[in-house]
């Protein structure tokens, strides 16, 4: 590597892919790149012509100045040296950011110029006095020059090309000014980005006419060089990308065998719950109201289109059976209840049997949907009729009386008359349905409390019942269940 290191001539540092014999090998640049330092200036020994020097070097971009050490010195009144674009540019090119200016001598047979030509007193040879003039122009992008003049009729002259690059602002005016600064030009070799980031010092093999990256063991690679800084840095990154990968997964897999067995575990106690409640219906048989499966309760609702209501405890849906019978049909909302406590309360409220209690004609009960069946009463709910304006002229004093009777005759059965006592807690016009003779009939058994028949002390765990409507028993102990 230190072969290749890099060489200082006047102002600029020569390494690849430009290199100096002397100082350098003939590996450690591109071999159309050799520079021959002289009076402190790199000049160009393959390309163009040995008057060419490179004045700046950009090699974050690959590309540099080029100046011609004639025109530095030139004097208006000589010719103007031509560029041969069709020369051998080698590995580079001249960049299209680039101005051109474009001399014309010995115009002759010309009428008035365009304003864009500059005379100039720069002939080639003596005059002969026939009126031959010679102008320069600025055209503000390489190669328009050569492209604009074939349209325009100057008279018989001779061109010359000179590319420019016009940083220091100068006008066409200062034309000298323009060909000392020089010109840009672009490389077109391999970028040495990979190989100095691994460590190595860009190279070229001369055998194979290739790139080769010259790394710390002396060897030479094709990229970059192995197990250098840079590709130890890239080892790190993919070993730290791998743990945190394998981690990841670990994470992900440990995570879906905690899924699997609490799945395993919900399913198993759902599976055990759903055996105690086939039990159940087994061991009641005909005792128990009949089951529905979501299905046909979708279809007794017709897709649950004739909506009578919604409470606390869920939503209410008209519906009719097989023999034509309606029904309503009540989707309990966050049943918490278990299975098996459900169907024990079911089956008990569907063994009541009162002229003055809503008959339950079936349920439903499919993972966490609960839905129960009742007999449909067609003049709705007592708080319809009670709430109106004047509700003595819609149901008449007497029948108001006779539904606060037969109100009291349910309570009594539920509280008496039931093998298993009921305790409903939730008594409000809105829970007192009327048929078409508009007897009435206790409902919705939402917060209702079983117990025994010799029990006489009911334990609540919290308040129960509608604000302003709460059973008396509650609050005190003068009350209670007869």
């Amino acid at each position: 590597m230190e072969a290749c290191a890099p060489v200082r001539c006047g102002s600029v540092d020569i390494s690849y892919p430009l290199w100096i014999r002397e100082h350098q090998a003939d590996y450690c640049g591109y071999p159309m790149l050799e520079i021959d330092c002289r009076d402190d200036k790199p000049f160009l020994l393959q390309s163009y012509d040995t008057n060419y020097y490179i004045e700046r070097v950009f090699y974050d971009n690959s590309s540099f100045v080029l100046i011609n050490s004639v025109l530095v010195n030139w004097k208006p009144n000589c010719s103007v040296p031509q560029f041969n674009v069709s020369i051998n540019l080698g590995p580079m090119v001249v960049s299209k950011t680039n101005k051109e200016l474009v001399f014309f001598f010995n115009c002759g047979n010309m009428s008035s110029p365009p304003l864009e030509y500059q005379p100039t007193p720069c002939v080639t040879g003596q005059s002969d006095g026939a009126g031959n003039e010679s102008f320069v122009r600025l055209f503000e992008n390489y190669d328009d020059g050569v492209n604009s003049v074939k349209g325009e009729s100057l008279g018989n002259c001779s061109i010359s090309r000179i590319p420019v690059s016009g940083w220091n602002g100068s006008g066409v005016a200062n034309y000298t000014t323009l060909m000392n600064d020089g010109f840009l030009v672009e490389l077109k070799v391999n970028n040495c980005s990979d190989c100095q980031k691994s460590g190595g010092q860009c190279g070229f093999n001369t055998s194979s006419i290739m790139f080769m990256c010259i790394c710390p063991d002396d060897n030479m690679y094709s990229m970059s060089c192995p197990n250098s800084k840079g590709t130890k840095t890239n080892s790190n990154i993919i070993l730290i990308g791998s743990t945190i990968a394998a981690a990841l997964a670990l994470i992900i897999i440990l995570a879906l065998l905690i899924f699997k067995y609490e799945r395993g575990c919900f399913f198993q106690r759902k599976h055990g719950e759903q055996k105690e409640i086939e039990m159940l219906i087994e061991k009641y048989g005909s005792l128990s109201p009949k089951r529905y499966n979501y299905r046909e309760l979708k279809k007794i609702t017709k897709s649950f289109k004739d909506k009578l209501g919604k409470g606390g405890f869920g939503t209410v849906y008209k519906g009719s059976l097989r023999d034509g019978r309606f029904v309503a049909v009540k989707f309990l909302h966050n049943a918490t209840i278990n299975g098996e406590e459900f169907l024990n309360e079911v089956i008990s409220i569907g063994r009541t049997s009162h002229v003055n209690v809503v008959n339950l004609l079936g349920f439903s009960i499919e993972g966490s949907k609960r839905a129960l069946i009742y007999e449909y009463m067609s003049n709705g709910s007592l708080d319809n009729y009670i709430y109106s304006e004047i509700p003595r002229d819609i149901l008449g004093w007497e029948k108001l009386c006779d539904i606060a009777i037969s109100i009291a005759r349910g309570i009594e059965y539920l509280h008496r008359g039931c093998n298993t006592r009921i305790v409903h807690f939730d008594i409000k016009p809105q829970n007192i349905l009327l048929d078409e003779d508009f007897c009435s009939k206790i409902s919705d058994f939402g917060l209702a409390k079983l117990c025994q028949p010799k029990e006489s002390i009911i334990s609540l765990a919290e308040m129960r019942g509608t604000v302003g409507y709460i059973a008396p028993e509650v609050f005190s102990r003068s009350f209670g269940v007869p």
